[in-house]
């Protein structure tokens, strides 16, 4: 193991890095007391924790459709080829910038440019911008003075490979030229040969060979030798003649032959010719990519002595001293001219005529032709410009291998291309690759990953490049290889981002699909999951043949490190065929992470350390560098490349100085770049270039980094003091940015950032040296860089950067009419392309917190509803949350630190992330769902916050003003923010501990393991399963929660095993075994020693003894045996520490088990007994008071509480009460006075120890669903103040000390809870037996912990008074229900519901209370039906006679069977009673005429069993006549269902005709009857006469159908009946013949194939039938279905009209009302349909299950129920649909 490297035992395993948020804030404090302008703070002490995602970094869930991703012009092969790890044969990759080069002569294209610069470039990055594309124009003429640098050489080379990197990195367009009357000065050659120079001095004359000797140079350097130009400084005269001199030279040795001809030429070419060459004429297609605009002056020839001629044609004298135009230059222009034409045709070149003025051309300003001109020619250029880039934007998607993969594409293509650079670059490590090769060969080792590890700089990343590619070489080229490069990306540089990235490119390499849960996984904890998932599939199904080989470079740069190191359980215990390698430096910081590294993922002989090159080795590298690029080095310069080497010895620090070397020329060696840099183009614009790109996480864009430049005026005025900027342009000039790029080449590198190719740094230490030198703070600095100075700029390039992002910023381009300056920097768009921006922006805005306040983040972002629509689309909704928390949890911070003076300045942030949280179901099926969730839940708090939820609540109802096709909330029908219960957590049965100063929990079940769990979201982090072979014993966690200790028994080693795992990566710290079974373990009160009550034996000839064993967490030593056979005989229960009993000595008190009876005290410095008792009582519960010095224990059998002196040894008090038979949790309080006791018998009571006697309490705890519940466990806040119950229900319960006060309940939990925490600022974490824990901020609680006095008087205990389970609330703002109260803030469970009075009023009833009448419009409470013993509330609710009368099936106490039938009068609420008294039913029905009911009851008691069918008259309230029949299997409520009557005559329907001739036809009541088994009747009963007043009655035999779906059937008039099928068949009965007289059917269905004896052989939906639902007119009928679909039929025709698609799960209800349809599914929406068209006009995720559904009649609202267990009832309003 490597030198300071933690042991596995060391209960803190890993030395934490120092990474919280203020530690610069800190040391900064004074500053803000100076009142400095940025000395406020700069959030994190190494900037880090301003990246840090307390969730995870983000992950680009998408792409937008305009954006370009992927790779450009591959074939499937070759991306085939590069997701399984080639380098070889890379396709390119693809452009998403536009970068044109402009070409042109400096004076007499001047305007044009200026015109250009100003008014095309602004629409044009507009344009680009909307495309997620940059925009740059190069024009290396502009903003310079170019006297000079028609002579400079370094220009000529410098547009050379501008103009090749515009072409390979440009969309479309790359090259435009603007050619006038001139031909241009010709330029300077910057390199000849050694002959070339022989040549040329022999043909010039003897006078001018001094000239060329003095700026030709040989360089040596060069194999073969060259002669190079040395630029002048300011000899301006002898450069144009040295130019000349070498041209007539040229030219004489071509026409001689010595030369050739294009070779002469290239003396003499003008930069106009050269770049043409270069950007058009070496092209295959120029015309896809190339545009010239050719301006000629009409007659100029004639005006040569007007005024401004000389800028626009070439001028020399004739012989006669006259001006004409030089024929030379006029020849070769025209030869141009001809040849360019020829290339571009007429589509790419554009010709403009204009007549030259006789006077001359002053100022083309104010000539108005030459206005015209200009405005055409801009308005052309940007047509040519727009074809161009969208012609090659579709050639671009054209030839994308895959949309679906293309931003894993080019992820892999960059990461492939870094690799293959590296690789060219590798030497002299040929030792580590053979210790790596004997590794991936050795099958025992592989199953741990291999750790290269070095200094910075040392070469690692080129050795694991090496290995990348020697892998195929080794294994085959079939072997997959993943590659990243970590930090050199931004889907690299985060652990989340880069498991997602590699778990994608094996499914691609193996051709797999995604799990089907795959898109679940967005914690860090799913995706590395997911992950261990994918590999464990390959290693079993492909690894065999192609295994799999994971090579991460620069574990060390991934951010935050804490995160990653937790992360990193996934890559331990490989499977078969599956390889990792990673590389890292050993220290970062203070943390050893080699040493952590080696600990928790394999051994130190899985390593290999990169030593630095050897003096020989290093020489031997700059030969060979040197003879690959046809160079060599004086020995001065490689004695100096060496000497520079030794003082880091780092490999990097060689590559770059040979890659300055290379340029050096035999005569020239300078190391002063940034030196020249800041002398040659000013101090602030190399000083701030150098810093934004050090700012900048991964890198900048070059368009970003010119605006950054572009916008800072300290940059702008250096440059104008120095350089000819145009009026009315605002901009960097091109040629600066391009030389600095240029010289800093060898430091940098292209990398990728959110789909777009950005400059950085091309390695840390780079970083470090520019912070350094430009005092500024990095992502990852240390401390030591954080300084005042460091501070002011580091703030001040983030607003610089803020600013630029800044979507409101606008170009005006109406200031150019103003004559005002125009900036060319390109609008922010918000759109999902604009990736940078939505990243970025609110990043930037969290550094400037503590300098600005939230205010700004809260104004561009997170209260910006289409900011938020714009980024959910793009990158998923977790990344809006993880910006929301992180700076939530800074806002903390900074109120902590009293930096925010007002909690209203983040209050509404905490609200926004709750709302997310509780939103995210909804967001996540779609984002268009986010205007309605924010109506649904958080309108009650638009008016307190109204510059952010007002302003968000404004936006939605806008937004869905403009999108027509939402249900929308009537009222606040979600839960909101504020509720009380804030994460639900799956899976946990108990709380063991926490960890992180409670920000984790560390939780247990018996079924998942471990797992840890992040309260400030309520995710998992981690989780740590029993194997399955295994029970467990018992599960404790050390006091800070950085291990757990987890007992079992093996089934597979016949033993019991103890182990101790960190919390936070699951490593083993202990492990150990025992023969016999241990009973009981505890922890002391240090996390140090760890007891197990255990029986051991001696040797194999003793028996065996029980001892209680002290091992210590970290040494794994036994520290004591306690030998406790003679005192524990039968086992012992309980042990606790005693820390404070004997000072400065510890004790242990240990407690029998089972029957045993028996308590004893151990000294364990002396190992020694000091007493043990005889209880006399099976102990169940002990509690201890060390500074009492006494011990209470329970017998929860007997009912008694016994007190022990723990000095004396003796038992003081024994007191036995019935109220304590039955104990299930006690606690002694802090003063050690009284016990409060939990019993399953008498709920809470307390016990005072002084008086030994209970005090009354809580006598019972009541739950609104049965009554008294039993009370399993409870806990009390930290100062004894609040008392919070959990029982066996689930409902959790809190009193308020002080007065015996309910606080309020919590439901939720719907089995025991079993574990309760009080967190201490109002928020209870709990865990039960549902596997579920649950966090809950509980107001009340809040605002007791914010009171100042102590309001609870524990010593008064003996004389409190009752817990009063009746007493209301003790808050003052607690609202008492009123007639005010609306009907969305209903909680208790809805059982059913029924609109009355045209859809004005809804009546509810719920299994626990009252039914209640609503009005729809207001939502307020009309009156309460109440009735004597009809407080269990109503199965059932129907309206009779004109909805005067309501009739309900109220629950019958005692017998869940059968129901009592009550009715009221619907208007006055008026109770009416029966006569004879109550009627007991099993289900009822209203008679067409709504006068009558008809009654299914059972048989009276002593009758013989069966059905006695029944009929009411509802005016008198009696019973009009009774029918008996036989019974047919189990009957009861609840598979009962009388679903309606039916009439002979379709033409009166018995359900509105009321004349009086209505009892001359007879009418059908047809009863639904399910037993228990899984089949179906259908009884028909003739229940009308021939008059109403002799009624008739009798019934048919049963009709025995097997596949009739439950509670799906109706009557459709004309003595039919219809019934749907667990078959999918849809059949029409005669219910009078019990015929079958037709079916429903789609030709598309086959229906579902099983045992079952179909009803049809045509069937109407592919799966079950599962409702039904009969439009207002009779003949419209809608079915639903278990397939998801709704079906719409003609019943006349028997025809099917729509097939209604939409749902993704069973449809549950549905509601026929008006031309419209609303229908709700299991899939947790409603959607409402048009019955004409069959589309979907509106929509509303519920987020839970729809259970019923009806709608008014003018189709205005929507009512409908929620969920199974705990069914809500909303109001939704329809608005136009």
């Amino acid at each position: 193991m490597a030198s300071g490297a933690p042991l596995p035992h060391d209960g803190f395993w890993m030395q934490k890095e120092t990474s919280g948020a203020l530690s610069a804030f800190r040391q900064l404090t004074r500053s803000l007391h100076r009142g400095g302008r940025k000395q406020k703070a700069l959030p994190g002490g190494r900037l880090q924790p301003l990246y840090k995602n307390h969730m995870g970094p983000p992950r680009i869930e998408g792409r937008s459709q305009g954006s370009l991703t992927g790779s450009s012009g591959a074939t499937e092969d070759q991306m085939k080829n590069v997701i399984a790890g080639h380098i070889e044969d890379l396709p390119p990759q693809t452009p998403n910038t536009v970068r044109v080069y402009l070409s042109s002569n400096y004076k007499d294209m001047q305007a044009e440019r200026n015109y250009l610069m100003r008014k095309a470039v602004p629409q044009l990055l507009d344009l680009c911008s909307e495309h997620n594309l940059g925009f740059e124009l190069i024009d290396h003429h502009w903003g310079v003075d170019d006297d000079m640098d028609q002579l400079r050489g370094a220009t000529r080379d410098m547009r050379r490979q501008t103009i090749a990197e515009c072409q390979r990195v440009s969309v479309g367009a790359f090259f435009v030229s603007l050619i006038g009357d001139s031909y241009g000065p010709e330029q300077m050659v910057t390199q000849i040969s050694k002959i070339e120079h022989q040549l040329l001095c022999a043909a010039a004359r003897s006078t001018d060979l001094e000239l060329i000797q003095k700026y030709y140079k040989m360089d040596s350097n060069a194999v073969p030798p060259v002669y190079i130009y040395q630029v002048p400084d300011d000899a301006f005269e002898e450069a144009k003649r040295l130019q000349k001199i070498l041209k007539e030279a040229a030219q004489l040795l071509a026409k001689n032959g010595q030369m050739t001809e294009a070779r002469a030429n290239e003396f003499s070419n003008s930069a106009l010719e050269d770049e043409l060459t270069w950007g058009v004429f070496d092209l295959k297609d120029p015309r896809s990519h190339c545009v010239c605009y050719r301006r000629e002056f009409q007659h100029i020839d004639q005006h040569l002595d007007s005024t401004g001629a000389v800028n626009f044609v070439d001028i020399v004298s004739d012989e006669n001293g006259q001006s004409v135009v030089d024929p030379e230059h006029q020849k070769r222009l025209t030869s141009l001219i001809r040849r360019t034409v020829q290339y571009l045709r007429a589509s790419n070149y554009h010709v403009y005529y204009l007549q030259w003025p006789a006077d001359g051309l002053a100022d083309q300003e104010k000539d108005a032709g030459f206005q015209k001109y200009l405005e055409k020619l801009c308005y052309e250029f940007v047509e040519d410009m727009t074809h161009l880039i969208l012609q090659g934007m579709a050639k671009v998607k054209k030839e994308q291998v895959s949309v679906t993969k293309t931003t894993l594409h080019q992820e892999v293509l960059h990461h492939a291309y870094i690799c293959a650079a590296k690789v060219r670059r590798f030497s002299k490590q040929q030792d580590i690759l053979n210790q790596i090769q004997q590794y991936l060969f050795d099958p025992n080792k592989t199953v741990k990953p291999y750790i290269v590890y070095g200094q910075p700089g040392c070469g690692k990343s080129f050795v694991m490049a090496a290995i990348a590619t020697k892998v195929k070489l080794w294994f085959g080229p079939d072997t997959v290889v993943v590659t990243r490069f970590l930090g050199t990306s931004s889907d690299s540089s985060s652990i989340y981002n880069t498991v997602s990235s590699v778990t994608e490119q094996i499914w691609a390499a193996y051709e797999m699909a995604p799990p089907r849960n795959a898109e679940h996984a967005t914690t860090l904890f799913g995706i590395l999951m997911l992950f261990r998932h994918t590999i464990t599939v390959v290693s079993r199904e492909y690894a065999a043949l192609r295994p799999l080989y994971i090579i991460l470079d620069g574990l060390d740069q991934l951010l935050p490190h804490d995160e990653s190191l937790s992360a990193l359980w996934a890559l331990r215990d490989l499977p078969q065929n599956i390889h990792v390698l990673m590389s890292t430096v050993p220290q970062i910081g203070q943390v050893n992470f080699l040493g952590v590294l080696l600990t928790l993922l394999t051994d130190e002989e899985l390593s290999a350390e990169v030593f630095p090159l050897s003096d020989k080795d290093a020489a031997d590298v700059i030969t060979d560098t040197c003879t690959v690029a046809s160079r060599t080095l004086t020995d001065s310069q490689q004695r100096a490349v060496l000497d520079a080497y030794a003082l880091t010895r780092q490999p990097l620090h060689l590559s770059l100085l040979l890659t300055d070397a290379l340029r050096w020329t035999s005569e020239n060696s300078s190391h002063s770049k940034l030196e020249a840099l800041e002398q040659e183009l000013g101090v602030n614009l190399v000083k701030y270039f150098m810093a934004y790109v050090t700012t900048a996480t991964i890198g900048l864009h070059e368009q970003e980094l010119r605006e950054l430049l572009t916008g800072n005026d300290d940059i702008i005025s250096e440059i104008c003091s120095t350089h000819a900027l145009p009026e009315g342009v605002v901009s960097i000039p091109p040629v600066l940015l391009r030389r600095i790029k240029h010289t800093l080449a060898p430091l940098m590198e292209e990398r990728l950032e959110y789909g777009k190719t950005v400059l950085g740094w091309n390695h840390t230490d780079i970083y470090s040296t520019m912070s350094t030198r430009y005092q500024v703070i990095y992502s990852g600095a240390s401390d030591q860089f954080i300084t005042p100075d460091a501070t002011n700029l580091t703030l001040q390039l983030h607003e610089d950067m803020v600013n630029r992002y800044l979507p409101e910023r606008q170009v005006d381009d109406d200031n150019d009419a103003a004559n005002e300056s125009v900036t060319i920097i390109a609008k922010q768009l918000v759109t999902t392309g604009n990736l940078t921006m939505l990243q970025k922006l609110p990043m930037l805005l969290k550094v400037l917190l503590p300098m600005e306040g939230p205010a700004m983040i809260k104004k561009v972002a997170f209260f910006n509803l289409h900011w938020m629509m714009t980024k959910i689309r793009a990158t998923g909704l977790r990344d809006i949350l993880q910006d929301v928390l992180s700076v939530l949890i800074l806002c903390l911070q900074l109120d902590a630190e009293q930096v925010f003076i007002e909690t209203s300045m983040w209050k509404d942030i905490e609200l926004l992330y709750l709302f997310l949280r509780l939103a995210e179901p909804a967001i996540q099926a779609d984002v268009d769902n986010l205007p309605v969730e924010i109506l649904c839940r958080l309108t009650p708090f638009a008016s307190e916050y109204p510059s952010s939820v007002g302003v968000l609540m404004e936006s939605a109802q806008k937004w869905l003003s403009d999108h027509q096709k939402f249900l929308r909330p009537v009222f606040t029908c979600l839960p909101l923010p504020t509720d009380p219960m804030r994460y639900r957590m799956n899976g946990p049965t108990h709380v063991v501990g926490f960890k992180r100063g409670g920000s984790l929990a560390v939780m247990f079940s018996q079924r998942n393991g471990i797992s840890i769990w992040h309260l400030s979201t309520g995710e998992l982090t981690h989780r740590f399963p029993v194997h399955p072979e295994q029970s467990t014993a018992g599960v404790i966690s050390g006091r800070v929660g950085e291990f757990v200790v987890v007992g079992h028994y093996s089934y597979v080693n016949r033993q019991m095993e103890l182990r101790v795992l960190s919390t936070d990566t699951g490593v083993e710290l202990l492990k150990s075994h025992f023969a016999h079974e241990f009973e009981v373990i505890a922890l002391d009160k240090q996390d140090k020693v760890l007891v197990v009550a255990t029986t051991m034996q001696a040797d194999k000839t003793q028996k065996s003894y029980r001892c209680l064993l002290g091992v210590d967490v970290k040494t794994r030593e036994i520290v004591y045996t306690l030998v406790a056979n003679d005192v524990h005989r039968d086992g012992i229960a309980h042990i606790m520490f005693l820390d404070e009993l004997r000072k400065p000595n510890k004790s242990i008190l240990s407690v029998g088990g089972a029957k045993a009876k028996d308590l004893a005290l151990w000294n364990l410095d002396s190992e020694q007994l000091e007493f043990s008792l005889d209880l006399g009582q099976t102990i169940s519960h002990v509690r201890v008071h060390e500074e009492e010095h006494i011990a209470v224990c329970a017998s929860a059998d007997s009912g008694t509480i016994l007190l022990v002196d723990l000095d004396k040894g003796e038992l003081t008090q024994v007191v036995n009460d019935t109220m304590y038979v039955g104990i299930t949790d006690m606690y002694l309080t802090q003063k050690g006075k009284h016990v409060i006791i939990a019993t399953s018998k008498h709920g809470i009571v307390i016990h005072s120890l002084e008086k030994g006697a209970s005090v009354k309490a809580i006598s019972n705890v009541s739950d609104d669903n049965s009554g008294c519940v039993v009370p399993v466990t409870f806990t009390l806040d930290a100062k004894e103040r609040i008392l919070i119950v959990g029982c066996e229900t689930g409902l959790v319960a809190i009193y308020l000390v002080a007065t015996s006060q309910l606080i309020t309940r919590l439901e939720g939990h719907t089995a025991r809870v079993n574990t309760l925490h009080c967190m201490g600022d109002g928020r209870l974490l709990t865990a039960g037996e549902d596997s579920e824990a649950r966090l809950w901020n509980v107001d009340e609680i809040q605002k007791i912990f914010m009171q100042n006095v102590d309001i609870a008087d524990i010593q008064s205990w003996d004389g409190v008074r009752q817990f009063d389970e009746a007493t209301s609330v003790t808050s003052s703002d607690t609202k008492e229900e009123t007639d005010e109260v609306s009907f969305p803030t209903h909680t208790e469970n809805i059982s059913c519901m029924i609109l009355r009075n045209s859809g004005k009023q809804v009546i509810t009833s719920s299994y626990t209370g009252p039914l209640k009448v609503w009005d729809v419009k207001t939502g307020k409470l009309v009156y309460t039906l109440v009735s004597e013993g009809a407080d269990k509330g109503a199965a059932e609710i129907y309206l009779a006679y004109k909805e005067r009368l309501l009739v309900a099936h109220d629950y019958k106490p005692g017998s869940p069977e059968t129901l009592d039938l009550k009715v009221w009068d619907a208007e006055t609420g008026k109770v009416l009673s029966f006569e004879g008294g109550d009627v007991t039913i099993y289900t009822s029905f209203i008679f067409p005429s709504g006068d009558r009911l008809l009654t299914i009851a059972p048989s009276p008691s002593g009758d013989k069993p069966g059905l006695v069918i029944g009929i009411y008259d509802l005016f008198e309230m009696k019973c009009i006549t009774t029918l008996h029949c036989s019974v047919y299997g189990e009957m009861n409520s609840t598979n009962l269902k009388l679903i309606g009557f039916s009439a002979m005559s379709p033409k009166d329907r018995p359900d509105t005709d009321t004349s009086s001739d209505a009892g001359d036809k007879r009418l059908f009541a047809v009863l639904d009857f399910f037993p228990a088994t899984d089949t179906s009747y259908f009884f028909t009963f003739i229940v009308g006469g021939k008059t109403n007043d002799e009624i008739s009655m009798s019934v048919n035999e049963p009709i025995h159908l097997d596949t009739v779906s439950p509670k799906c059937s109706v009557v459709i008039g004309d003595g039919c009946c219809v019934t749907g099928s667990v078959d999918g068949s849809v059949i029409i009965w005669d219910v009078l013949t019990q015929d079958v007289v037709g079916n429903l059917y789609d030709v598309s269905t086959t229906g579902i194939a099983g045992k079952r004896r179909s009803m049809s052989s045509r069937h109407a939906h592919s799966s079950a039938v599962t409702c039904l639902a009969l439009g207002s007119d009779g003949n419209v009928m809608a079915t639903g279905g278990e397939d998801a679909k709704v079906k719409l039929w003609d019943l006349e025709k028997r025809l099917l009209l729509h097939v209604l698609v939409g749902h993704t799960q069973k449809i549950t209800s549905m509601s026929v009302v008006n031309k419209a349809i609303i229908s709700g599914s299991a899939d947790l929406t409603l959607r409402m349909w048009d019955t004409n068209t069959g589309h979907q006009v509106g929509r509303f995720f519920a987020h839970a299950p729809v259970t019923d559904v009806a709608m008014t009649t003018d189709r205005t609202e929507v009512m409908a129920t929620l969920g199974f267990k705990k069914p809500k009832l909303i109001l939704l309003n329809t608005g136009n649909l």
